[in-house]
């Protein structure tokens, strides 16, 4: 997470055109990074969760409970807003920004 968080910084403070579409994928990374490390938790102290329908929203739920004699909540409830801002813009990556990224062409693109 750190170095994800350094590099996104790095991309910030870049002056190339690309760095928008440099640290949007960065972003991205943070999201899938802290989902990764919420759906390990809730799998480790809860019943699985099903990827349906209010996943995303359930499971930051899930992890800004307190389970009282079990675990302590893992997202302060004042994180709440920043992680869902975060994982709100995660779709907004398109997935031609990655290859670009790598300076690779996007065969899927349309248009």
């Amino acid at each position: 997470m750190r170095r994800a968080v350094g590099i996104l910084r790095q991309r910030l403070a870049e002056s190339s055109d690309g760095r928008w579409a440099a640290a949007a994928f960065e972003m991205n990374r943070i999201y899938n990074i802290l989902e990764k490390a919420f759906e390990r938790l809730s799998e480790s102290f809860e019943n699985h969760l099903q990827k349906t329908g209010r996943y995303h929203d359930t499971l930051i739920e899930r992890v800004t409970l307190e389970l009282k004699g079990i675990r302590p909540a893992f997202l302060p409830a004042d994180a709440v807003r920043d992680v869902r801002e975060l994982e709100g813009f995660s779709p907004s990556v398109s997935p031609c920004v990655r290859p670009r990224l790598r300076s690779r062409p996007c065969h899927g693109r349309r248009g």
